[in-house]
């Protein structure tokens, strides 16, 4: 590996990581005028027993951040203004801001619903500043209340380290020969990607500062970490080690049942339903289907219980896949009342790579959830849906930021 990516040199202006500031918060007093210029929190719900999950410019002027606990905000920012997330219009102005990213030149790789990276064509390399000029006033157009940061590098680790730097509405340059500098400034942790364990692990081989991490030889990371230690000595030099491509593992939607946890098996069963024909959604249009499925539930007193499907015949079809939840929640034991509730497809494979069955029933399924999705994407997600989504209250939508801990997780090994 290292040999490979030494002789591709890195080059400075190749990857733009643009962060959108407090997008959910900017969003809303985008559609609401009444909320700007004002501290506003978004909630996943109003409830003092929950906590912010997007905080307005103006709100993180007070401390309050992502995480902080309603008590708390409202200690911290008296005035603030709570309003319930409304996940259908960030998802909205995501796509804007994906398809005003690609209208650059550049190749879009987009990394959460507020992030993405551009790796820009090798002619653009010294037009970088411009661009991310031409950036900013793209999104700009998009809604006036709409920020970003850039940061611009040579990979993605770097270009990521700056975005973070100057908030709001920052744009910051992170070159080559400016690197010893860049981490002569910083602590082990302010580094993207190392956790306090991690830093623990490089003070114990005498590494205390970043500095000293980007000064480390080769060899030295190489022994005691590995290709996780050759990757921190390319990655800190600012080769890209991380967009290799991967393979998905899982795809899955969980709900937490507010206000009220379920008592019955059958308003889990209903949660379970509407979360299968989301998850069954998102698995065609990533072209793959599954052969396996795992239902998690998690009660209130916050034990668990989970069972697992693996199957030989992949399906990518709603009623299919329903069909494998509801066999296996039909064991599921309601010794309590149950808080949460996690479905997930699993064994996942491309589309491309199944060998059609003419006497196959299933086929029929396929082409009316083929039908559903082409209706919702034209019309709004959830305009049309099959009888069995409708039993019940509808669950809460909720956008997550990052990588949630996946309930495969909870599984025994195998």
């Amino acid at each position: 590996m290292l040999e490979a990516i030494l002789r591709q040199q890195p080059h400075y202006g190749r990857s733009l990581f643009v962060d959108m500031n407090s997008f959910f918060a900017s969003v809303e007093q985008e559609l609401h005028p009444e909320y700007r210029d004002k501290p506003l929190g978004v909630c996943p719900f109003l409830n003092d027993a929950t906590c912010i999950i997007a905080a307005s410019i103006e709100a993180k002027r007070y401390g309050v951040r992502t995480g902080t606990n309603i008590a708390k905000a409202k200690q911290l920012c008296p005035g603030i203004k709570l309003v319930s997330a409304h996940s259908g219009d960030y998802r909205s102005y995501h796509r804007k801001f994906k398809d005003t990213l690609e209208d650059t030149r550049c190749q879009v790789v987009v990394k959460s619903i507020d992030e993405a990276l551009l790796l820009a064509p090798h002619d653009l390399w010294d037009q970088s500043q411009a661009l991310a000029a031409d950036i900013r006033q793209r999104i700009r157009l998009i809604g006036s209340q709409l920020r970003c940061s850039i940061g611009i590098s040579s990979n993605m680790f770097l270009a990521k380290m700056g975005s973070n730097l100057k908030k709001p509405d920052g744009l910051v340059e992170i070159k080559l020969e400016d690197l010893a500098d860049f981490y002569a400034d910083l602590s082990l942790v302010d580094i993207h990607g190392i956790s306090y364990r991690l830093a623990r692990q490089f003070r114990q081989i005498g590494i205390n500062t970043p500095l000293e991490l980007y000064q480390a030889p080769y060899q030295l990371l190489r022994a005691h970490f590995g290709a996780n230690g050759e990757a921190w000595y390319l990655r800190l030099r600012g080769y890209e080690v991380d967009l290799r491509p991967t393979t998905r593992r899982m795809i899955g939607h969980q709900s937490t049942i507010v206000p009220e946890p379920a008592k019955t098996i059958n308003e889990v069963t209903n949660v379970a339903s509407q979360l299968t024909y989301k998850a069954a959604s998102r698995l065609r249009t990533a072209g793959l289907a599954a052969k396996g499925v795992v239902v998690y539930v998690r009660y209130s007193d916050r034990s668990s219980w989970f069972k697992v499907y693996h199957g030989k015949q992949p399906f990518y079809d709603s009623t299919s896949f329903y069909e494998h939840v509801e066999r296996l929640l039909s064991k599921c034991p309601m010794r309590l009342p149950v808080r949460l509730v996690s479905v997930s497809a699993i064994d996942l494979l491309p589309v491309q790579q199944l060998t059609a069955n003419l006497f196959d029933s299933r086929q029929q399924q396929e082409r009316l959830s083929a039908a559903l999705d082409e209706v919702n994407y034209r019309f709004g997600a959830g305009t049309l849906k099959l009888a069995n989504q409708l039993l019940g209250a509808p669950i809460h939508d909720a956008v997550g930021f990052g990588n949630a801990r996946d309930a495969t997780q909870e599984l025994p090994p195998s």
